[in-house]
């Protein structure tokens, strides 16, 4: 159809139809360019984002580098270009370790949407690190777009911090077996505990027969026991004592109570200042107890036996005290006896020996005889005397005593020698040893004067 065979109403028409149709492009032109400006923007917020990211981004298809971070290729050690372009396999010591983690990323990315695998990495200079990766695959809405973004993190410290604290665990739990100390980790929010193994196996449990919880505790205390370890614990949380610490009995796997010293301290507070975390040890002080037992059934014993023999040896006392009465009795009465046998004996020499010797001094004696007489009644005053029994305390010989006798009552070394018809000589051997065992053998003294002293 031609213009010229078009009304004029169909023109206004097509050319109003133009007109819309022209702006319809307009504004479709108007959008497009927003929506590249709009993806430029984007492009440049995820370009500053993936290189300013603080882990270390890779975008990788096909298992080829497509784009590598800032982070990614510092951390390794290696320039963008080492990266981009290259497959992985040159970050693994070999291509067992490779496959591995190739097929549980992909694996788990099919299973779950996201994968993540710990393996080791060879920095440039030849070193290792530990990481950990992270893949998820890169969507446009619904529509795969065949790559994957890795997150790579160096967990080189962590691995060392984790094998550290492991080590000294391993060390703790070394230590702890050695001192036979249980150790038990409280957390008073929620009543949960921790039990070591050396504290099951203390009381003769494995691992899998006690679990964590307050009450494993609690049902093997023994019932005497309860109400005191209680009334502690409380003052410990209340912040009554610094430290908690009891003596109690715990039930063993056969039956048997084990005494235990339970010693605990607040570690952790909450922000309204009530207890969150104790920590304690329980020692086995068994063996302890039972020799204080003993000890007290000893001294017990000691006390009784101390008792009974004190006791026996007051009954030996108050027996000993009689007799000692009984024996004074006696011995009074023995003096009593000897001062009266003296007495008789005295009274008997002088009623009938001295009347006969005075009659037998009237008869015709000579001057011999008489002497013997006169020596024979000095003799009966003497044994009647004291001297006797002070020659006596001196060890004298009958001999000496009869010497000293004569000394005494002034007889002279001749006069002894005639009346005892021995030698002068033989006199003064009986006089030097009577000085001798008087003590006056280193001295000047009379020796008749020291003989009438010890009667006086």
């Amino acid at each position: 159809m031609t213009v010229s065979s078009k009304t004029k109403q169909e023109l206004f028409d097509e050319i109003a139809a133009l007109k819309k149709r022209i702006r319809e492009l307009e504004k479709s032109e108007l959008k497009s360019k927003k929506v590249e400006e709009a993806l430029r923007q984007s492009e440049a917020i995820l370009g500053s984002v993936f290189n300013a990211a603080p882990l270390g981004l890779c975008i990788v298809k096909n298992r080829v580098f497509q784009n590598v971070n800032k982070r990614y290729f510092e951390k390794l050690g290696y320039s963008k270009p080492d990266l981009i372009g290259q497959s992985p396999r040159f970050l693994y010591e070999n291509d067992e370790e490779y496959a591995r983690v190739g097929k549980e990323l992909f694996t788990n990315l099919l299973e779950r949407g996201r994968a993540s695998v710990q393996t080791t990495h060879l920095k440039k200079n030849g070193d290792k690190c530990d990481v950990m990766l992270t893949a998820v695959p890169l969507k446009y809405g619904d529509i795969p777009l065949g790559m994957d973004v890795v997150v790579f993190e160096d967990i080189t410290d962590r691995k060392q911090a984790e094998q550290a604290l492991r080590d000294s665990e391993s060390r703790w739990e070394f230590a702890l077996e050695g001192a036979g100390d249980g150790v038990w980790d409280w957390d008073a929010i929620t009543n949960r505990v921790h039990y070591s193994r050396q504290w099951k196996n203390m009381l003769g449990y494995s691992e899998q027969e006690i679990g964590d919880g307050l009450d494993e505790w609690d049902l093997r205390v023994h019932p005497d026991d309860k109400a005191g370890v209680y009334v502690r614990i409380e003052r410990h949380l209340q912040g009554e004592t610094e430290s908690y610490q009891s003596e109690h009995r715990l039930l063993c796997k056969d039956g048997s109570y084990k005494w235990i010293l339970d010693r605990g301290k607040v570690i952790e507070w909450t922000e309204d200042g009530k207890p969150r975390r104790v920590i304690g040890t329980h020692t086995d002080i068994t063996r302890r107890k039972q020799i204080e037992e003993e000890l007290t059934t000893h001294r017990n014993r000691l006390e009784d036996l101390v008792k009974e023999r004190t006791q026996e040896l007051e009954r030996k006392t108050e027996d000993l005290q009689e007799m000692n009465a009984a024996l004074k009795v006696l011995l009074k009465q023995r003096d009593d006896d000897k001062k009266e046998m003296a007495e008789r004996y005295v009274s008997n020499i002088r009623n009938l020996i001295f009347p006969y010797i005075e009659k037998l001094a009237k008869t015709h004696l000579n001057e011999r005889q008489l002497s013997y007489l006169e020596m024979i009644q000095e003799h009966f005053n003497e044994i009647m005397s004291p001297l006797m029994n002070s020659f006596q305390l001196f060890n004298l010989t009958p001999m000496e005593m009869q010497v000293a006798s004569l000394i005494k009552n002034g007889k002279s070394t001749k006069d002894i020698a005639k009346l005892m018809t021995i030698s002068t000589a033989t006199v003064d051997n009986h006089r030097k040893s009577i000085r001798k065992k008087l003590g006056l053998n280193k001295i000047k003294a009379n020796l008749q004067t020291k003989l009438s002293s010890l009667i006086e």
